[in-house]
């Protein structure tokens, strides 16, 4: 239920960043943990978001810590803070033309 309600999130990153997916997604994986691109440090997805003017409330955080955690600990998790999994962010372009089609 949780991850369904901040897909939504994921849907409002999309329409913000716009044009500039794909750059968006290639600077999302070479900031992502080296052995799995599918987990990122917060703050590091937070200052790549900023760069594209997307702004997320202290609710929306929340929301995504809390529905997608990544891996406990690693090297800058003193730094960064926590991990979250944003595999499902990689396929947002298909859901949401998906979603127009149903």
């Amino acid at each position: 239920m949780h991850q369904d309600e901040s897909l939504h999130i994921f849907t409002k990153i999309f329409n913000k960043v716009g044009k500039h997916w794909q750059r968006f997604l290639d600077q999302i994986k070479k900031a992502a943990d080296i052995d799995d691109e599918s987990q990122i440090y917060f703050n590091k997805f937070l200052m790549i978001l900023d760069k594209y003017g997307v702004r997320l409330n202290s609710e929306e955080r929340e929301q995504l810590l809390h529905s997608f955690p990544g891996k406990e600990g690693g090297d800058d998790a003193s730094k960064y803070g926590k991990r979250i999994c944003i595999a499902r962010i990689y396929d947002q372009k298909y859901n949401i033309i998906l979603d127009k089609m149903y």
